[in-house]
């Protein structure tokens, strides 16, 4: 691709997927009238922060600070 270090276009990848999951989960988050429903949002966007981590590479204060950082999104 145009000569771009392969870093440069594995990040680019990463940012593209996940901008297409943000994308899928406002798909699956609006109502039938339109509208967008935030509490479904929410939920999709903790269950997604949640299948992307690894808690067993966590430490005791990364695990209660990602613990909290979910229970803005419930």
């Amino acid at each position: 691709l145009a000569g771009l270090p392969q870093k440069v276009i594995s990040r680019a990848k990463e940012l593209l997927a996940e901008l297409e999951s943000e994308n899928a989960q406002t798909r699956s988050a609006k109502q039938d009238n339109g509208q967008i429903d935030f509490e479904k949002l929410s939920e999709s966007i903790a269950v997604d922060k949640l299948r992307k981590t690894n808690i067993d590479e966590m430490d005791d204060t990364e695990l209660r600070e990602f613990v909290r950082e979910l229970l803005r999104y419930i």
